[in-house]
């Protein structure tokens, strides 16, 4: 049995482990998103190749990058091979996907591929040359970043080592005429080339906006409509189990718990997580933080669960002020927004229409600061809004509010900022 400073210096490090963007204590729900990639892994052979390409999509704390998380888990446990890059903005990144994936697929080495690639090179071979447009030669030389060149790097009669899984998260980032472009355009397109295939497709996970984007990169929605999953909320059933299934994580580490405990926790976190993944984590971690100050060994037992689900709320607030100051937006803008959004279907060129009609009724002084920051990162009201996580787009791009509890975090926040 562990010491109490020991477990409680365990808690501490889980805490830091699990912030954001980390995998979730326990994974739960998304069943059938995982299946779905899962099975069509599985049928990847080289010979009945399609070239499939995978689009799941949603707000921010949708749970988007946990879901791909846990299939690369499962891919391993049935020796599939995966490629994961976690921001798609580096050509530099980009070179280094292509060597991931020959390395996977050929189960050398990437330092021994290098030196062949290198080797061919110098000899005058026309190996790893192809263009990325805009790029010229000298990125392009760098990786073998056409299917052609990853067969040769292994040799055409040889059967490749196992399929590989490239993930690409953050994909609404992916610029045209980038490295990332040009790799996402490849992989997708293999079953219209005439040349070779490989045995990989690609799984991207982003925003609501992530077709869109892949529009502009040259990818054609159509093609990958039928792949294309757009995630929500989880169900009231899966966060109870998600919390279960993280205190019981806890006890794994020395926290003393029981099952009674242990459900007084779990119905509390589902009242209040609006059955969002992101807050069930953040109700979570918050039990984890109350629990390693505890007086004495942590116990869920005689945990202060006021406490937890007090500074839970806090830390809720604190996830939708950084939405907000992401959005570059005035509160105003976004209340009228959402007032808009209630009232019933708006379409996506209506709510960005509204955006901006609400912008230019700001101050001068804010609506110029606005519009800098705006001119900085080259995008629209809607857009900044968009990629921020404060709206989302739904079925045939009408707008949506992400989570319902941050309208009420909005419109109290502007009451206070009028001084009502």
């Amino acid at each position: 049995m562990p010491s109490e400073q020991e477990v409680k210096r365990r808690l501490k490090e889980l805490v830091l482990t699990h912030k954001e963007r980390s995998e979730p204590l326990f994974f739960t729900g998304r069943e059938d998103v995982i299946g779905k990639v899962l099975d069509a892994a599985r049928h990847l052979k080289k010979e009945t190749l399609t070239g499939e390409t995978f689009v799941i999509h949603g707000a921010p704390g949708a749970g988007k990058t946990s879901i791909a998380r846990e299939i690369r888990k499962r891919l391993s446990e049935e020796n599939i091979g995966s490629v994961w890059c976690g921001d798609p903005v580096s050509d530099e990144q980009a070179d280094n996907t292509w060597w991931g994936i020959t390395s996977q697929l050929t189960g050398k080495p990437v330092p021994k591929l290098r030196r062949k690639h290198l080797k061919a090179l110098s000899a005058g071979f026309n190996v790893g040359v192809a263009k990325v447009e805009g790029k010229g030669e000298q990125l392009a030389t760098r990786a073998p970043n056409t299917i052609e060149n990853i067969v040769w790097m292994y040799g055409k009669s040889k059967p490749f080592r196992k399929p590989v899984i490239v993930f690409i998260d953050e994909a609404q980032n992916i610029q045209k005429n980038s490295g990332y472009a040009h790799l996402a355009r490849l992989l997708h397109s293999q079953e219209k080339e005439t040349g070779p295939i490989v045995p990989v497709f690609t799984v991207f996970t982003g925003l609501s906006n992530t077709l869109e984007s892949l529009r502009r990169v040259g990818l054609s929605p159509r093609s990958v409509v039928r792949n294309t999953i757009r995630i929500e909320g989880l169900t009231p059933e899966e966060v109870h189990k998600g919390v279960l299934g993280a205190l019981r994580t806890l006890g794994e580490v020395g926290v003393i718990t029981d099952k009674r405990s242990s459900d007084r926790i779990a119905d509390e976190i589902v009242k209040r997580a609006d059955d969002w993944p992101a807050h069930m984590s953040t109700y979570m971690l918050a039990v984890m933080e109350v629990l390693s100050d505890q007086e004495g060994s942590p116990s869920t037992l005689t945990i202060d669960l006021e406490q937890a689900i007090s500074k839970g709320d806090e830390d809720r607030k604190s996830y939708y002020s950084e939405r907000v100051s992401a959005s570059e937006m005035p509160t105003s803008v976004i209340s009228h927004v959402y007032q808009r959004i209630g009232q019933g279907t708006c379409a996506k060129h209506e709510c960005a229409g509204f955006a901006e009609s609400s912008l230019a009724k700001c101050d001068g002084h804010v609506r110029g600061s606005v519009m800098e920051a705006l001119e900085r990162s080259g995008r629209t009201a809607f857009e900044s809004m968009l990629y921020s996580g404060v709206v989302s787009l739904g079925d045939e791009d009408m707008c949506e509010i992400p989570i319902p509890s941050m309208a009420t975090y909005i419109f109290e926040r502007e009451r206070k900022e009028l001084g009502e």
